[in-house]
This record gives structure tokens, C-alpha cells and sequence, in this order.
């Protein structure tokens, strides 16, 4: 039997609803239409190839919520990366042990952090990647990975001491929007605020 591929919400409204507004960054002002955010997250995908992340990789965040760690997270996704959001509340020496153990091959974070990437990851503040997407011709389509696919990592609060991280498929990501959407009776019309912080259930 074939395996299920990602569902990417995303571009089925971008051709669906093209001109609907789909996201507001309420800390900057910034506005997308579903046309819009599609076209940024393959705008994304583009800078994450250009910074070497490929299938498998983690991309770890560092940084407070705003719409470019949506964008990041849906890219990365697109591209088959794994996403790995990281409480950036923790102390320094909490953060680098999470960091060393997801092994990331970026790590976009929100200047001003004390942030020391592992070796062999590149650093990459959200400033300078809102202006590469800005920047960037948007990456060739390409098929999604299977939704069985690691594609995110969030780490526990550590109740044994170390936390640990727990790998979330896309279709547990699907599975979980699907239920909010009914217990919350999610609808066309609703507006949703999102004030969860990534780190914690992807936000």
C-alpha cells in the first residue's frame, strides 16, 4: 500500500482561497494571504537548501513566536527536515545540552540570546532570515515526504532530570490540527490566536 504523503493545508488554501488572509504577525504589522504564506514557505525552503539543510536534518529555533518561525516550521517541513523548537525561557547551559543533542544543522535564533550553535551548525538570526526569504526565488516543488517522517522534535520539561525529545510525525500534527479544529469548532470565518509558544506542542 502506498504511503501517505504530508498534508500541506497551506498550499490547498493558497488554491483554494488564494486572496483570503491567512496570517498576522501582530508584533510587526505583517500581513499574508494564503497566496502570499505559500509563496514565502517555498521562499524558505530555497534559503534552507541554500544553507545546506537537506531530508532528515533538524533545523532547531531558538527564539520567540512570530510568523518567520511559521514559515520555518512549514518549510522545513516541505523540505523533509525536522523542526526543533527550543524554549528559549531555559538557562544557557539547559539550552546547549538540548542543542547538542538534536544535532541541527541550523539554528535560527532572535538576536540578543546567548547562543553558542554545536559544531557543524550554522547560525542564522531571525532578522537575517526574514530577509533572505524576502530575497529569495522560491524553490522547485518537489513531493512531499511520507507523513510518517520525523518532522518535528519537542523536548519534555525533564522530569528524569534531562529532557528528552519527542519526535512528532506529520501525521500526529495533522491528527492533533484536525482535533483542535473540532473541539474548538473551528470554522471558515474563525480567527485564532496564537500565543502558545512553539516549544510547547508546536504552538
Amino acid at each position: 500500500m502506498p504511503a501517505w504523503t504530508t498534508p500541506d493545508p497551506i498550499a490547498l488554501h493558497a488554491r483554494a482561497q488564494p486572496d483570503r488572509l491567512a496570517c498576522v504577525d501582530l508584533a510587526s504589522g505583517r500581513r499574508w494571504t494564503y497566496a502570499a504564506l505559500d509563496d514565502a514557505i517555498q521562499r524558505a525552503v530555497a534559503v534552507l537548501e541554500n544553507h545546506g539543510v537537506g531530508q532528515g536534518q533538524r533545523v532547531a529555533a531558538l527564539a520567540r513566536n512570530s510568523a518567520d518561525l511559521v514559515i520555518l516550521q512549514q518549510a522545513s517541513m516541505r523540505l523533509g527536515a525536522v523542526f526543533v523548537p527550543v524554549n528559549w525561557r531555559l538557562a544557557a547551559p539547559e539550552r546547549q545540552a538540548i542543542l547538542a543533542d538534536c544535532d541541527p544543522a541550523l539554528l535560527v535564533h532572535d538576536t540578543g540570546l546567548d547562543v553558542a550553535p554545536p559544531t557543524g551548525c550554522a547560525p542564522l538570526d531571525v532578522a537575517r532570515f526574514q530577509a533572505a526569504v524576502d530575497e529569495a526565488e522560491p524553490a522547485p516543488r518537489r513531493p512531499l515526504p511520507e507523513a510518517d517522517r520525523p518532522s518535528i522534535i519537542l523536548y519534555t520539561s525533564g522530569t528524569s532530570g534531562q529532557p528528552k525529545g519527542v519526535i512528532v510525525t506529520e501525521a500526529n500534527a495533522f491528527a492533533t490540527a484536525v482535533n483542535f479544529g473540532v473541539i474548538g469548532r473551528v470554522g471558515h470565518d474563525s480567527v485564532v490566536l496564537c500565543d502558545a509558544p512553539m516549544f510547547h506542542v508546536i504552538g
